[in-house]
Formats: structure tokens, C-alpha cells, sequence
């Protein structure tokens, strides 16, 4: 149940509250007042892969998420930012929806959840150091509890569990004065939808599973019967980009 799973997760922030995944270390920072968003998804942590082409395993996963926090810092450095919305757009666990993924991953899907929430919660204490961080997200589909696609239901899914358990990290941490300003941001359309505003600018976000690069924004425009002037998605793994009507 997913009370269970939440009573679970609680008592394992506790535990885990003092003890840090990814190494911290200190910048001093000149903020000003922009903003700038960093897009998550897709780490699919638990997964080790070894063949040719690639060679990925959560020790890899941790390295490039430390990469990317010295890069997305000395982005917002050299710009002058002060928000920081970390937009989560799913996948951030390997999941087990295919009998080949449970074969390849090397830990089990709940401690995949607890590892990725304080990843999470060590970023965004980290980011909170030097900027306002606002934080949103979407459900995905390697979280989903049932491996079969037309028998699962949107809202079993391990992303339910992950936000709240990161959410009583922060504030725990905000307790001891270990952590700064953190926004959480709730979307009226659902988890599966994000929605938010940036200085005005109106963003949509979804994972991608059930939209086309070519008919998101027509979905999501249609669905929440909004205009946006940006929606991000994840899911095929490779950066893309487009423009419609200005």
C-alpha cells in the first residue's frame, strides 16, 4: 500500500538524514536576479550496463550528477542567477518494467528510490546554498509498480513516493540549518503534467512517453487549455529542440 511505502520512506530520511551520497564541497557565489532551469530526468540509477557502446553502473550515475552540479553552478555564476528550478522530469530510477531491466539492474527498485530522493535532496541543499531553488515534477514510466503498460495505473508509481520522502528530507535539513530556501511546486493538472511560471514566462513540463516531440505542445496546450511559452520533456534520450509559431 502506498501508505506503507510512505511510513517506509519516512523512517529512512530519518536514518539517512545525517549521511551524505555525494560528496559536498564550497563555492562562494555572486547571485543576481535571474533565473535559470535545470531539466532531470532519465538517470535510470540501479542499472549497470557494460557492452561496445556503453558503460554505466550508479558509481558512473553519482560521478556525472557531481559533473553536473560544478557545471550548472558555473553556469548560473557566470549569468548571475538567483532561481534555480530543478523541473524532475521522471525516469530517475531503472525500474523494473521489462523482465530484461530487473536482469540488469544491480540494486533493487526501493533502494534505486531512496538513493535517487537523496541525491535529490543533496542537490538541492547543495544549489540552496547559493540560490532560491523551486523544485517540480512529473510521474514517468520506468517508476511504475506494474510491469505490464495496459494494466498499470498512472498513479502507482514510485514518483509518488520518492517527492514526499524528499520533501520531509529538505525539512529536516531546514531544521538544522543545513539546507536554504526550497520551493516545492504543486501542478493543478495532476502529476503527470507540470506546470509553472518563470518571470512571467509560462512553462509546461511532462516525461514524454505520451506525447511526440511534434504533438506535445498541442497536447498539453489542448489539455490545460494554456499558452505556453516553453514545455520540456524527456524520455528519448537524446537532446532535441523546436519551434512553433514564434
Amino acid at each position: 500500500r502506498e501508505e506503507t511505502l510512505l511510513e517506509i520512506a519516512n523512517q529512512v530520511a530519518l536514518t539517512l538524514a545525517d549521511k551524505n551520497i555525494l560528496p559536498n564541497y564550497e563555492y562562494i557565489i555572486n547571485t543576481g536576479e535571474k533565473a535559470a532551469i535545470l531539466q532531470l530526468s532519465d538517470w535510470h540509477y540501479g542499472i549497470e550496463i557494460n557492452n561496445p557502446w556503453n558503460t554505466y553502473n550508479p558509481e558512473i550515475a553519482k560521478d556525472r550528477i557531481l559533473k553536473l552540479r560544478t557545471r550548472v553552478y558555473d553556469i548560473c555564476k557566470a549569468n548571475d542567477v538567483k532561481y534555480l528550478y530543478i523541473s524532475n522530469l521522471g525516469d530517475l530510477i531503472s525500474g523494473r518494467i521489462h523482465e530484461t531491466i530487473r536482469l540488469q539492474n544491480r540494486i533493487d527498485v526501493i533502494t534505486q528510490s531512496l538513493h535517487v530522493a537523496q541525491m535529490l535532496v543533496e542537490l538541492m541543499a547543495w544549489f540552496s546554498q547559493y540560490f532560491t531553488v523551486r523544485y517540480i515534477s512529473t510521474t514517468d514510466n520506468h517508476s511504475r509498480l506494474e510491469p505490464k503498460k495496459e494494466l498499470s495505473l498512472d498513479l502507482e508509481s514510485l514518483t509518488r513516493v520518492i517527492d514526499p520522502l524528499i520533501k520531509l528530507q529538505i525539512e529536516n535539513l531546514q531544521l538544522k540549518q543545513q539546507c536554504g530556501e526550497v520551493e516545492f511546486i504543486d501542478s493543478p493538472y495532476g502529476p503527470d503534467i507540470a506546470t509553472f511560471d518563470v518571470f512571467g514566462y509560462k512553462i509546461g513540463a511532462v516525461h514524454g512517453h505520451k506525447d511526440s516531440p511534434k504533438a506535445v505542445v498541442n497536447n498539453v496546450s489542448l489539455m490545460t487549455r494554456a499558452n505556453y511559452d516553453l514545455i520540456l520533456t524527456a524520455h528519448l534520450h537524446h537532446f532535441s529542440c523546436d519551434e512553433q509559431h514564434n
